[in-house]
């Protein structure tokens, strides 16, 4: 009765049950981030899970319902070369943009200015990014080889679940982990220039 219920919800009903899964993975997500973080419910953050959840019904679940959608009209098949078209759109396109969406879209919930989450996005994007392509690559592969299409937004979304703790931590905190800083260090932009001296 269950699974018969969730078929019909996923065949007919996608983007609103995937809008309904994410909002669900990305609140129970950045819950356990939190309790990792603070252990203790008096100090939990029910408005920063409330924009986790927000960010999961209105862009991840309807967005990566289309995407995938249309990816398989536009490269249908799970063949080598095919798998290898989606892997390089997926990482180098979606994923690119959503790590982007994910800090600008909070950042603009918590009702910091452009300045602010400018600044944040310059910091905290390239490291980010760098980090995912030691979980997604591997992970899309298998999605889009083996994972019938109806049922491809829940798998990636279970992987996720992980790697929205990740982002949860990330965007709560002003310092990036060690190993982020490193990636941080080797890819900011700056604006300093040699001094060039003339001598007579």
């Amino acid at each position: 009765m269950v699974l018969s219920t969730l078929r019909r919800l996923f065949y007919k009903h996608r983007y609103i049950g995937n809008a309904v899964f994410y909002t669900c993975l990305l609140t129970s997500a950045d819950f356990v981030c939190q309790k990792m973080q603070f252990g203790m419910l008096a100090n939990y953050d029910w408005e920063r899970t409330g924009r986790m959840a927000t960010m999961g019904f209105f862009y991840y679940g309807p967005v990566s319902t289309f995407v995938y959608n249309n990816l398989d009209k536009l490269l249908p098949g799970t063949g080598a070369k095919v798998v290898f078209k989606k892997l390089l759109f997926d990482q180098f396109v979606f994923t690119c943009v959503s790590t982007c969406i994910f800090y600008v879209g909070i950042s603009l919930l918590e009702r910091k200015s452009w300045t602010e989450t400018k600044t944040e996005l310059r910091k905290k994007f390239l490291p980010t990014y760098a980090a995912s392509f030691m979980v997604w690559p591997t992970a899309q592969a298998i999605n889009f080889a083996v994972v019938p299409a109806a049922y491809r937004v829940v798998y990636i979304s279970t992987i996720g679940f992980f790697w929205i703790i990740g982002l949860s931590y990330l965007k709560s905190k002003s310092e990036l982990p060690y190993m982020l800083k490193v990636i941080e260090e080797l890819t900011k932009e700056t604006n300093e220039r040699p001094e060039i001296k003339l001598t007579s």
